[in-house]
């Protein structure tokens, strides 16, 4: 009869096991113990408002891999903000076309941006092409510009599923 129990409690035992399936990780740069695979500290990003419901963010000298030849400047125009109370804005875009030189940079659109803007603080998330990127920053008091200075951190590409 002993033998019997501990039989079923193996075969339960496996099957739980069996059933169980994390082996799918998260989306890159969504989990909590993601790791970037590339990190620029100290990078500016200038806030703009346009209008009372859109604004600009200019992230400066800013590269996204160790590989990447040179730094730029991006540009993110009328990104939808709508303004919550005194000093706070929220940050949404679904899909927006950054510009590097005024022109556009579409190999990188902008998808999934999503942030919060207060008088000392912003963060944003988003992804750049399939790049997942993240931004928090302190506000500066060093120039004219609403600018904040933070960590960027990049993590690795996202593809579709086979």
């Amino acid at each position: 009869m002993k033998a019997v129990k501990f039989f079923f409690m193996a075969a339960i035992a496996l099957c739980v096991t069996a059933c169980d399936d994390d082996s799918q990780p998260e989306t890159p740069g969504k989990g909590t113990d993601e790791i970037p695979t590339y990190e620029q500290k100290n990078v500016s990003v200038i806030f703009d408002t346009l209008s009372t419901d859109l604004t600009r963010i200019t992230m400066l000298q800013v590269r996204f891999a160790e590989a990447m030849p040179m730094k730029l400047d991006m540009t993110i125009d009328s990104i939808p903000s709508p303004h919550l109370n005194s000093g706070t804005f929220t940050l949404e875009g679904a899909i927006l076309i950054p510009k590097v030189k005024d022109k556009p940079f579409s190999q990188y659109t902008i998808t999934e941006l999503k942030g919060t803007v207060t008088s000392t603080d912003l963060e944003l998330s988003m992804r750049c092409g399939e790049y997942p990127l993240t931004f928090s920053g302190t506000k500066s008091d060093a120039t004219d510009a609403v600018t904040y200075i933070g960590l960027l951190s990049v993590y690795q590409p996202v593809t579709a599923n086979p």
